[in-house]
């Protein structure tokens, strides 16, 4: 049998959604504009490092965020491998997986994060305690992890501009 991390959190959040989702394989009717937000990013950075820049992006919230990932912590975080499966057995026949956001050439798990919130003293803390991650460190076997954390933008659409306009503000609001 094969847990994951989610699969654990989801069960410890609310026991009737697990089930829901797990058990029954049912899925929500929408998901969160903050869900989407973030798989949206992460689908761009897993992009950026396949092909090694990002090109033709849509002029969305999410490609001004991964452009500011590409141009600020691109350069500075090597990830070797992204979107990558890992897989522990923690008893007989069963098995601990989960899907870590980055590793680098050393093993060090790299998770990105995207907030509306101040990132400070707070949600550094929050961090730390974060089970999904201490359990990818004990996947890996590492006892470091590299944060990246990206805020979302705070402008909104003006009324008559366009989205490359404001695709473009965000761009500037980053700089």
């Amino acid at each position: 049998m094969k847990v994951s991390v989610s699969q654990i959190k989801q069960f410890k959040a609310c026991r009737r959604a697990w089930y829901l989702h797990y058990v029954e394989n049912l899925e929500p009717v929408a998901k969160s504009d903050a869900l989407t937000t973030g798989t949206n990013y992460h689908a761009l950075l897993e992009t950026l490092y396949k092909d090694g820049k990002l090109e033709d992006v849509e002029p969305t919230k999410e490609a001004a965020m991964a452009k500011a990932y590409e141009k600020y912590i691109f350069p500075a975080v090597k990830v070797d491998l992204a979107e990558e499966w890992l897989e522990k057995e923690i008893a007989p026949e069963v098995s601990l997986i989960g899907r870590v956001d980055g590793l680098t050439a050393d093993g060090v798990v790299v998770e990105h994060k995207t907030t509306s919130r101040d990132i400070g003293a707070e949600y550094e803390y929050n961090l730390l305690w974060d089970e999904q991650v201490l359990a990818y460190m004990y996947l890996t076997g590492t006892r470091r992890i590299i944060y990246t954390v990206c805020k979302k933008p705070t402008i909104r659409l003006k009324k008559d501009e366009t989205p490359e306009e404001f695709y473009e503000r965000m761009i500037a609001w980053y700089d």
